[in-house]
């Protein structure tokens, strides 16, 4: 029992979560029943205690043994040691950072299967509440069950229907394709694979809502097909409300399960009907499987692609495709395979061939390089449409990376190329933890027909990467590297690019060395480099500027600090980053510099304005894996630097309320509980002697490049 307590506990805190409370019998009904109790308590105890003393004169005086002490309780194996966390990032191993990493992964990964099982509960509740209302309605209906009929047999298949692509208003007719569930009675099913239209409308998806709750719901946003009448009965012989209402009930139960509705009676049935459907659809029946590759939704140019087909010449085959129930549609124009069709070709096919998956992960190449660098730097809303796109495609680009991994031979270094092109969308929507893996195990596999210029990226990669993760050492080693083979091996793509932001990553660890002529160096370097063209109204101009202002307020020189804050904010105002937190970032270095000019009430202001960016960003619902890297902790500093501000204004009340709120918010995040200094101070940390002021700044506001 304490094991299983144990167990209970350790993935309770492994989700986030707190173990439930285990309630101890001997304190039930305590105050009402306790003279009783112990009286009975006492009753059964004496012969118990006879016995003992009975056995005790009986046995014969042995040698007393010495006691062992109690030995400390090993760590099962398999769970991993949490003694991490209770040390700053700084002063633990590679291997300790990699298993942190590792275990924090796993708590995303158990927290976003916590949600998901929770939402399928709330889903099947809601299901069996609206069958309690419709049960009343159909209880007396005297229409016949046309499962019982033992003269319904398969009727053929119509064409297929066309109807427009995202349609959810027009039904099809009554003479579309039935279902795979349309059986002969004599083969009853246990389950209903394919259900009926519900007798009532399905709730419509939030808007709001995420990804991966609009994933688990039923895929009942598609067309609904209408039952055809079974031969021997009158059209008025279809489903009742009450039928529909269990099937759909037990379709719920086979999105989680679909293997439950296999079984030796209707397998066979179901894979003729799948192979039926197949051959009347305009695709190659063995490309089928192809799509099996996906873990989650797709794009219908996805899923053509991995037919080997073209979305321009075949531009009804997807819908063609729900009509016959192997797709299903999801919100955002997104589809997944039907769960029955899964699970039937999951049995026949356990493998793709090398060919198959080579084409998955060069899809994905191609939807990554459509994402322009220079744009991703230069226009917001290309930036934002970049990790949205990023963000759905979340668990594909995890599949196509583990294929890059597999199929990376000497010959043919795919998961360099792929990472290469990922690796500038990966900035924005990758936490750098998980970076750091990537990247570290990539360049691992190093062989001699590697592009220099892809080794160099992936260097650079990592060198930020490390930076992100406040490990300046080895970051240095990898981005002086990866600066000379970009120097040396230049091309006509985006090499310039990649030697800006090196210049900009190499700029800011010259800072935190107190290297602030080096880095001034540095920086003007970069600036003179996007001068002359596109990039010098870009999120990295922008960047450089804000930390040029730092190395500024670092020598006490704030009247150029507040030139080249001001000169970031119009570049981010004209390339529209008003709602990301770059900008929140600038309105931070801005109000730290009228702070330190005795502007408090415009630092106040400037202040309060970036947090409700940063709140805003964090909130947004239609992230599915929220890129939270972008702003990993800079509302706790916000928090803190609005604080100091009540402080300068006597306002000592409001500021303790706003210190115990951050103090609260670090506790919650594992963090440093140490408040940060005053903002007169911030900006000058770099000048600082004392290495524990770099260090507890950085673990509030985490560097990161926009």
């Amino acid at each position: 029992m304490a094991a299983a307590v144990r167990t209970c506990s350790t993935r309770s805190a492994l989700m986030g979560l707190d173990p439930p409370a285990i309630p101890n019998p001997h304190h039930h009904h305590h105050h009402h029943h306790q003279p009783h109790h112990n009286q009975q308590h006492q009753q059964q105890q004496q012969p118990h205690q006879q016995l003992q003393q009975l056995q005790h004169t009986q046995q014969p005086q042995q040698p007393q043994q010495p006691q062992h002490t109690q030995q400390t309780r090993k760590r099962k194996p398999g769970r991993p040691p949490t003694y991490v966390f209770s040390k700053p990032d700084h002063e633990l191993s590679e291997n300790e950072r990699r298993l942190k990493g590792s275990v924090i992964k796993r708590r995303i990964r158990q927290n976003r299967s916590y949600h998901r099982k929770k939402r399928q509960r709330q889903l099947q509740a809601e299901t069996s509440a609206r069958l309690a209302h419709t049960v009343p309605t159909t209880a007396h209906s005297s229409l016949p069950n046309p499962l019982s009929s033992h003269h319904a047999s398969l009727p053929p298949a119509p064409p297929p229907y066309s109807a427009p692509m995202h349609s959810t208003a027009v039904h099809p007719p009554s003479g579309a394709i039935p279902p795979l569930s349309t059986l002969p009675s004599s083969f009853p099913l246990s389950h209903s694979p394919f259900p009926a239209p519900l007798p009532f409308d399905p709730p419509a998806p939030s808007p709001t809502a995420s990804a991966a709750q609009l994933l688990q719901q039923p895929p009942s946003s598609s067309p609904p097909l209408n039952q055809p009448p079974l031969p021997g009965h009158a059209p008025a012989a279809a489903h009742s409300a009450l039928s529909d209402a269990v099937l759909d009930v037990s379709y719920q139960s086979t999105l989680t399960k679909p293997n439950n509705i296999l079984n030796a009676s209707n397998r066979p049935l179901l894979t003729a009907q799948l192979t039926a459907r197949t051959a009347t659809l305009p695709i190659d029946p063995t490309s089928l499987p192809n799509l099996l590759l996906f873990p989650s939704s797709f794009q219908p140019d996805s899923a053509l692609a991995m037919l080997g087909l073209s979305h321009s010449q075949n531009p009804s085959v997807i819908q063609s495709m729900v009509d016959a129930n192997i797709l299903s549609t999801v919100p955002s124009g997104r589809y997944i395979l039907h769960p029955v069709t899964r699970a039937l070709l999951s049995e026949q096919h356990t493998s793709h061939p090398p060919h198959v998956q080579q084409a998955f992960v060069h899809h994905f190449i191609n939807r990554l390089r459509a994402f322009n660098a220079h744009q991703l730097t230069c226009d917001g809303a290309h930036r934002q449409l970049a990790m949205k796109e990023y963000d759905q495609e979340h668990s594909n680009m995890e599949t196509a990376l583990q294929l890059a991994e597999t199929l990376h031979s000497c010959s043919q270094p795919l998961l360099y190329h792929f990472l290469s092109v990922a690796a500038t969308v990966m900035r924005y929507s990758v936490p750098a933890y998980a970076r750091l893996d990537i990247f570290h195990n990539a360049l691992e596999r190093s062989f001699p027909s590697t592009v220099k210029t892809d080794q160099a990226r992936l260097r650079l990669a990592l060198g930020e990467a490390y930076l992100d993760q406040l490990s300046f050492a080895p970051a240095k080693d990898h981005l002086e590297v990866a600066l000379a083979d970009l120097a040396i091996h230049r091309s006509r793509d985006d090499t310039d690019l990649h030697s800006i932001l090196a210049l900009l990553l190499l700029a800011e660890f010259r800072a935190s060395e107190h290297e602030f002529e080096n880095s001034k160096r540095l920086l003007t370097q970069a600036l003179q480099s996007m001068r002359d063209g596109p990039m010098q109204r870009s999120s990295f101009a922008a960047c450089c500027l804000l930390t040029l202002s730092s190395v500024y307020c670092a020598l006490n020189e704030e009247n150029k600090a507040l030139v080249a804050v001001t000169r970031a904010i119009g570049i981010l105002v004209a390339v529209k980053f008003e709602r990301m937190p770059i900008y929140a970032d600038a309105l931070r270095a801005l109000g730290c510099v009228r702070f330190r000019m005795g502007q408090v009430n415009e630092a106040q202001k400037q202040f309060t304005q970036a947090l409700h960016i940063v709140q805003d960003w964090k909130a947004r619902p239609d992230w599915q894996q929220a890129p939270v890297q972008h702003c990993v902790h800079l509302d706790v500093f916000l928090i803190e630097l609005i604080a100091w501000t009540f402080v300068k204004q006597n306002m000592m009340n409001d500021a303790e309320t706003l210190f115990q709120q951050a103090k609260a918010q670090r506790r919650a995040r594992q963090l440093d509980e140490t408040t940060c200094v005053d903002p007169s101070e911030d900006l000058a940390h770099l000048s600082g002697t004392n290495s524990k002021h770099r260090e507890r700044k950085a673990s509030i506001y985490t560097r990161h490049l926009y």
